[in-house]
């Protein structure tokens, strides 16, 4: 890890500066989570080395101290107590008083509310729950998109491109996530002329979707809409819905393409339109060149084949984050939430 986060020697710095993290790393939404933090672990490498186009010494420099940054991840297991322990350890036996990265809304709701609120800690997750953010919440910050967008700019797309689409099935998970997702589509949908004619919810760690999928189809849907379900369980759906001999069209977040491929395979994925991915292959208008050294820093940095959407997102945040602390020229972190506001 530490050689990861940037091999400088200890002389270079006056002292250390933990951004905390907790994550899933565990079960079929894994690869999300490893890939949140990755993104997190990849802004602090190239500041601590100094390689960041706005970052260009070693360290972050605050207060007239340079910081070597370093991080600590803890796996939620995507639960709300987990949230609550793990943002436990961070705070009080970590000492962390910024964390970055959350994947999932249930643990970023009960880890803001129970711990980090309380405790000023200036929080960022990638939750889509309206819950995780609000002005009881003011030290929490989301830091990418939600169903209401992804799904909306599909749906608009549908709706011009693919206009024998008329009617959705929602089958989403039974938790704060899912219910956000389903409560966004239903909005886009009815805003955009289209029914929804079923909705299911299953708990996370499923992997046997068939009698989901079976009651789903019954109602012969134009579109599945799994409504941002993490890659190994939407991987699965395609893949079950496909040996059922299903012929519908399938809207997924497919935050990680490789993962989805792995699992169902290319002849089940073949026809799924992806509303989050990231094609890090194209360029200008859509790709910035930034974009394509981040991605290309990822994949030799892990040594991976693709990156996760939601890792530039945290890489983003993280970045801001730092330049509102360099901006604020402060740790506190009242001060460095009004300056990254």
């Amino acid at each position: 890890l530490g050689s990861i986060l940037g091999a400088t020697s200890a002389s270079a710095y006056d002292d250390e500066l933990l951004i905390g993290d907790f994550q899933i790393l565990s079960g079929a939404a894994a690869s999300g989570g490893l890939g949140n933090h990755r993104g997190l672990m990849l802004a602090i490498k190239h500041y601590n080395e100094g390689v960041h186009p706005l970052n260009k010494t070693k360290g972050l420099t605050v207060g007239g101290k340079t910081y070597k940054l370093t991080t600590v991840v803890y796996d939620h297991k995507y639960t709300t107590e987990g949230g609550i322990t793990s943002a436990n350890k961070l705070v009080f036996d970590d000492g962390a008083k910024f964390v970055v990265g959350t994947y999932g809304s249930a643990p970023s709701i009960s880890a803001a509310e129970v711990v980090f609120e309380p405790n000023k800690i200036l929080f960022a997750t990638t939750g889509w729950s309206s819950k995780c953010i609000g002005p009881d919440k003011p030290y929490t910050f989301r830091l990418h998109l939600t169903a209401l967008q992804y799904n909306g700019a599909f749906y608009a797309y549908a709706k011009k491109e693919l206009p024998h689409l008329k009617t959705i099935a929602l089958l989403v998970a039974n938790d704060e996530s899912g219910f956000q997702s389903a409560k966004d589509i239903k909005a886009v949908a009815a805003n955009m002329g289209f029914t929804v004619v079923a909705e299911e919810y299953y708990d996370r760690g499923t992997v046997d979707f068939y009698p989901f999928l079976t009651r789903v189809l019954k109602a012969n849907p134009d579109v599945l809409e799994t409504g941002g379900a993490n890659p190994g369980e939407e991987a699965l759906m395609f893949k079950q819905l496909y040996e059922l001999g299903a012929d519908i069209a399938i809207s997924g977040s497919g935050q990680t393409p490789e993962v989805i491929l792995d699992i169902a395979g290319a002849e089940a994925a073949e026809g799924v339109y992806l509303a989050q991915t990231v094609n890090y292959a194209s360029g200008p208008p859509m790709i910035s060149d930034q974009q394509r050294k981040f991605a290309a820093d990822y994949k030799a940095t892990f040594n991976e084949p693709d990156v996760p959407m939601q890792a530039e997102k945290v890489y983003d945040m993280a970045v801001g984050l730092f330049e509102a602390m360099k901006k604020a020229d402060s740790l506190d972190t009242t001060v460095v939430r009004d300056e990254l506001e």
